[in-house]
This record gives structure tokens, sequence and C-alpha cells, in this order.
């Protein structure tokens, strides 16, 4: 894979008057433990169909209405409470269930019943989830559940609440490459795009069952930069990856083109990746000025 590498340049865009209206001042409030959070470490939020915000934190999932939070928490017998309180990441399905991922075990949520179905791995059933610390979650195009764990790829069956997991193995042509999967992307042809710890980005074709590694080359004395931690797919078709140790990376599937944004202050985690604008360039682009 082509890598180019690129500065960051951290100044905005001054194309044009309608780019420069979406960094004109917001007006921010701070929710804080006193309002309600169970803590101040929030891990993933997602806003659902009936427009509620949906906030995971380190201690309990919570449901925001603009006013109030209630909170999920674990309760010890209770199978029909949440797994685990340190949420990873949270998905709405087309049906607008949601799916919450924790370090101890998957969990389907029925909104209207507030009720929770947990899936966990079980060594004597070979149809269940690999792993139960869930890093990843997504619900593709035609409603299909995919889940990365910290040992393994699952795509969910719903008629028999089971798994189909893929797992590395160096000796199956094609097969996954790293264990841990902390990001899934779909692209606009229908293939999954995997960001794995130590692995780089896996191409998953759904048709086929066959992966496709992509990984940078680690420099001698640098960190790795396949240790994946982030991803996003935007309206170019471009992915953006962000690296726990390297910064932020562009991606071209169709040329397998990397371009690095470096910093020259060393090690630097991109934790988070998000393309939110669609009537003009990805935020991503603006807030790095222009990349070419």
């Amino acid at each position: 894979m082509e890598v180019q590498s690129l500065p960051v340049q951290a100044q905005l865009s001054s194309e044009g008057n309608n780019e420069q209206s979406l960094y004109r001042s917001y007006a921010f409030k701070t929710y804080t433990i006193a309002d309600g959070l169970p803590s101040k470490n929030t891990t993933a939020t997602l806003k659902d169909r009936r427009g509620f915000i949906w906030i995971g934190t380190e201690n309990g999932l919570c449901r925001f209405d603009g006013y109030t939070f209630k909170v999920f928490y674990h309760a010890e017998g209770d199978h029909t409470s949440i797994s685990n309180n340190y949420v990873s990441t949270i998905v709405e399905d087309h049906q607008g269930r949601l799916w919450v991922g924790t370090m101890d075990g998957l969990n389907l949520l029925d909104p209207l019943t507030e009720k929770f179905q947990g899936f966990h791995h079980d060594e004597k059933v070979g149809s269940s989830i690999s792993n139960d610390k869930i890093w990843s979650i997504l619900c593709d195009r035609k409603g299909t559940i995919w889940v990365g764990t910290d040992d393994g790829f699952n795509r969910f069956h719903e008629q028999t609440r089971s798994f189909t997991t893929y797992q590395p193995n160096p000796g199956i042509p094609g097969a996954m490459v790293g264990k841990s999967v902390n990001a899934i992307v779909e692209d606009k042809h229908g293939s999954l795009w995997l960001g794995n710890w130590s692995g780089g980005l896996n191409k998953f074709n759904k048709h086929t069952k066959r992966f496709t590694n992509f990984q940078q080359t680690q420099l001698p004395g640098l960190k790795n930069p396949n240790d994946i931690w982030s991803l996003a797919y935007d309206e170019n078709g471009i992915i953006w990856i962000g690296t726990y140790w390297s910064g932020l990376f562009k991606f071209d599937p169709e040329k397998t083109i990397s371009s690095q944004f470096c910093c020259q202050i060393g090690p630097v985690m991109v934790s988070t990746v998000s393309c939110q604008y669609k009537k003009t360039r990805s935020l991503l682009e603006q807030v790095m000025g222009s990349i070419g």
C-alpha cells in the first residue's frame, strides 16, 4: 500500500461563506455527574429515531431526553438488565432496537420494554459470540448486525439468535489479520472494512467470506501504525483511519493509497473519527484544510 505523509493543518478552510458558517460560535452546555451522569468518562453516544440521546459511560448506559438522564445499570441476578456497566459502543438497528456493547457481553435493548437480552461467549457452543469484550458494532444497509470483539469478528443471525465467527488464522488464505476488531464501516459496494489492533485494515467480502488486508510499514524505532482505533467512511468513498499511536490516515480504497497526517509531537491517538457534512466536503477535510 502506497503511503503519502502530510503535515496536519489546523486552520479552517476559507473557501466560501457556507463552509465558514459551519464553524460559527455555538453555545455549549456541559453535563456532569451533578446533572445525573453516572460517570465523568463517556465512551459512546447515539441519537435514536425517537430523538433520545443515548450515552455510554464507564458506569452505566444513559438515556437523555433533553432534560433528565435515566441510567441503566447491571443488576446482579437480573438477566433482563445490561450485562456490564462499562459501555463501549451503541448502535440502532432497522427495527429501532439498540445494540449495546460492553466489556462483558453484547446486549440487545428493546427501548419500549427497556429490557435487555444478553449474548455471551460459551466455549461449548460453537455458534456463540467469539468473545465477551465488545469493541464495535455495525448495522449494515440490509439490517445485518456485525460485531467486533477482542478476539474475532461476528455476524448475528436473527432467526436462530446465533453467530458466525471469523478469527485470524495465518494458515488460511483470506483470513482476517489481527484478532481485536475495534471499528467497522460499510462502503458503497456493501463491503465491510475492519480496523484491527496490530492487523491494520481488513476488507471483508460478504459473498466470498474472505478478507483482504492492508497494512502500513512500521518504521524502526516507531510505534505500530497498524493499531487502528477508529474508522469513518465519507461520501467520496474515502476511509478515514484513526490509530492509537500514529495519528490520522486517509485511505483511498480504489487506489489503495494512504495519506498520513503527521504531528511532530510524538505518538498521537485518534479515538473517534466522524464525517457529518454531506452537502460540502467532510468536516474532517475542512478542519484539516485543503489536502488534495
